[in-house]
């Protein structure tokens, strides 16, 4: 999906995933730790782990990343026989995507997948079925990193303070029946 705040970056610890500045996400095998937290964090379940390998990675779409560095586009777009799949910037996307709806709408659902979707999303869908029986989640329009944020600045904390308090009453008890 390349997310425009993508959760999955948000998740890695060692920022084995990356979104660059042509808006791909893309992962780095170098640095990965197998963690997998990218697999939970990604509302979509885009990164997935090669369970079949004998050294297993994360796999997902690098939006072709190496042709967009030269300036061509994902070759899934370039050889789309329908043109049902297009490549270009995102306000264009939008405004085209806008136009088929305004054009056709009786074809599609009254909706542009991607366009709120936790944050916005660098891939947009129309159809003509609700976007549930394709597989796509409801999400809200929140971007899914300031979930993963919040659990890091309040969540850790409190955790830490509960297992030091945890601890310090093990530490009491035992102390305790060692001086009687």
């Amino acid at each position: 999906m390349h997310c425009v705040d993508p959760a999955c970056t948000s998740a890695c610890p060692v920022q084995a995933l990356e979104k660059n500045e042509n808006g791909a996400v893309i992962y780095d095998a170098e640095r990965c730790i197998g963690c997998r937290y990218c697999m939970v964090a990604c509302p979509f379940h885009i990164p997935q782990f090669e369970w079949d390998e004998p050294f297993p990675r994360i796999a997902k779409c690098t939006l072709c990343f190496d042709r967009l560095a030269v300036g061509d586009g994902p070759r899934c777009a370039e050889y789309c026989p329908t043109g049902a799949l297009i490549w270009g910037h995102w306000d264009e996307l939008l405004a085209e995507a806008e136009q088929r709806l305004a054009d056709n709408p009786d074809r599609y659902v009254n909706h542009i997948y991607g366009k709120d979707e936790a944050g916005g999303l660098s891939v947009f869908y129309l159809s003509h079925v609700p976007f549930e029986k394709l597989g796509l989640p409801t999400l809200a329009p929140e971007p899914h990193p300031e979930l993963s944020n919040n659990v890091a600045a309040f969540g850790t904390p409190t955790a830490l303070l509960a297992v030091a308090g945890v601890m310090t009453g093990i530490h009491w008890v035992t102390k305790r029946r060692a001086d009687e």
